[in-house]
């Protein structure tokens, strides 16, 4: 909420005042885009000094916010964060809570898993005074670490003064998988109610027991991302990976909308899918059209597989914003290059080749290309060779360049994690530690040695701290991670695939161990797994008088 004090209806009061700082959470649509990224630093804006009518002197840095969480120890925007005044606590939508927030204390409530769409109500009523509960999207950075009023990034409020005849409610609708919560206390107790009513789940997650809960592995009755999207933090974002497919039923292109040189239109004038990686041979055009959508009339997905360069297809958008456009066939057809000819304005920035895979039910990517050059005759190969440096650039007819890969011919020796090593330790009252390591093999079943200089990275998202870290195997192929501590209010750390590589090898992630049972390590279908904090630590700390099947404290 970039209306400063976003817990009143107003926006005379928007404004950062002098003395305070604001930290700018991302957009909803950077969310869509690259969650990680654009949560791991955040611009913080300070106005040091105002003259009215003269001047205005401010400060913009960019910290590690997550850093500056673990820290705790910056005298200048620690004030409020590190008093012992504080409380944080948990719960999970699908339950309430009742409690009396303490004289002269504060508590942050952070309600998880809201799902696509919630309704959190609030209740409060204090002894004596005024208390106020400021309710937030995301982690309130500016009270939290910079001392700043509470309305900062709020996205409502709620003011009840004493004496209170019964509590006074307010309501809120969340919509990014979780909400956190402020109540300022008084001098006095005050007392809080909140339950949070679950309305609607999102992708990876199902209703079970009025709440929303991790899908598993196989289950059918469970949203998931669109073919080339995965799920991670509150939305589905796009997928970095592919796999090497050789035959299938069913081939398209696919871009999302930002992909997209206008936003809402991708003009295709001809597609072709070849036998031979240089584009020639067998046309594979007996199938029937596919697409996303289009404008109708003669721009249907069909004019794009006709023997003219003068017809095209006018895509647009299915539900999700996605583009593609492909063929099925009633047999398996053993692509090896697809060549496209697209409007130059009409066209794309990025497109990605995909294929059915029956095993999982899913569209899987099969190629991804970077820095498409719309407007002209693209020949993508699906050739997959070792290249030091992957392009991921299609060849034009008139300068053909190697085509983009990630696999392995046949025959390369290959390596891939045979076991996965995880666990989670306590360090302190306040600190946990996330351990983990892996077993790295060769092709032939040898262990993957410091001669091969094989390193696995890992993304480890805990809370608001993302972080990326990166082993080496020893001799025994062992590949030991070395995960920072972390608080004991996050009560998780999720794990996904950067890279994986070593000299004289290549990485094959589709012989990777099942973690889960029934799903391969890092594919599609699992691209991230979750280390749970020690359980000590997921106990309900009675000296709140929360009960114990209401919310879990970490």
């Amino acid at each position: 909420n970039y209306d400063a004090h976003g817990d009143t209806d107003t926006t005379g009061d928007s404004f950062v005042l002098p003395g305070t700082c604001y930290h700018i959470s991302p957009s909803m649509k950077m969310l869509e885009i690259d969650p990680l990224r654009s949560i791991q630093v955040g611009p913080v804006v300070c106005v040091d000094n105002l003259s009215e009518e003269n001047s205005i002197t401010i400060n913009v840095s960019f910290p590690d916010l997550s850093t500056q969480i673990e820290a705790k120890t910056s005298t200048s925007l620690s004030n409020l964060r590190t008093k012992s005044t504080n409380d944080e606590m948990h719960m999970e939508c699908g339950t309430s809570i009742d409690i009396n927030v303490e004289a002269g204390k504060n508590l942050l409530l952070h309600v998880q898993n809201t799902g696509e769409k919630s309704k959190l109500i609030l209740d409060l009523c204090p002894e004596v005074g005024t208390a106020k509960a400021y309710i937030y999207d995301r982690y309130p950075y500016s009270p939290m670490l910079y001392s700043s009023p509470g309305g900062y990034g709020a996205q409502k409020g709620l003011s009840v003064a004493a004496p209170c005849n019964g509590p006074i409610s307010t309501e809120y609708i969340t919509i990014h998988n979780e909400a956190h919560v402020l109540i300022e206390g008084t001098s006095g107790q005050t007392n809080f109610k909140a339950q949070c009513k679950v309305d609607k789940c999102q992708s990876g997650q199902k209703m079970a027991g009025q709440k929303c809960v991790p899908c598993q592995v196989g289950e059918n009755n469970c949203k998931t991302c669109p073919g080339g999207l995965y799920f991670l933090i509150s939305a589905c974002i796009l997928s970095e990976s592919f796999k090497e497919i050789e035959t299938s039923k069913k081939w398209r292109i696919w871009t999302p909308g930002f992909q997209t040189k206008r936003g809402w239109v991708w003009d295709v004038y001809d597609l072709k899918f070849y036998s031979n990686t240089d584009c020639t041979g067998e046309i594979f055009n007996g199938g029937n059209p596919i697409d996303s959508g289009n404008a109708g009339g003669g721009w249907a997905a069909s004019s794009a597989f006709d023997s003219s360069d003068g017809s095209a297809w006018g895509g647009r958008s299915d539900a999700d914003n996605l583009f593609w456009l492909g063929m099925t066939f009633s047999n398996s057809m053993p692509v090896k290059c697809v060549s496209l000819l697209d409007n130059g304005t009409n066209g794309v920035r990025q497109l990605r080749v995909q294929a059915w895979e029956n095993d999982t039910n899913t569209w899987q990517n099969v190629m991804i290309v970077e820095n498409y050059n719309s407007g002209q005759r693209n020949n993508i190969p699906l050739e997959y060779v070792t290249t030091p440096n992957p392009t991921k650039a299609p060849s034009t007819i008139s300068a053909p360049t190697r085509a983009p890969t990630k696999a392995p011919t046949t025959g390369q020796l290959t390596m891939h994690i045979n076991k996965v090593i995880a666990s989670s330790v306590t360090i302190s009252d306040s600190k946990w530690k996330p351990k983990l390591a892996f077993k790295v093999v060769d092709s032939s079943g040898k262990f993957v040695t410091p001669a091969n200089k094989a390193f696995i990275t890992v993304e480890m998202a805990a809370g608001n701290k993302v972080k990326v870290k990166k082993c080496k195997a020893n001799k025994k192929g062992k590949c030991t991670v070395r995960l920072p501590k972390l608080n004991t209010n996050v009560d998780s750390a999720v794990i996904s695939f950067v890279s994986a590589t070593a000299v004289d090898i290549v990485y094959d992630g589709s012989s990777n161990t099942e973690y889960p049972q029934g799903c391969v390590l890092f594919s599609t279908g699992c691209p991230t797994f979750t280390i749970l904090a020690p359980t000590e630590h997921m106990v309900v700390h009675k000296s709140i008088g929360v009960a114990n099947d209401l919310v879990s404290m970490k």
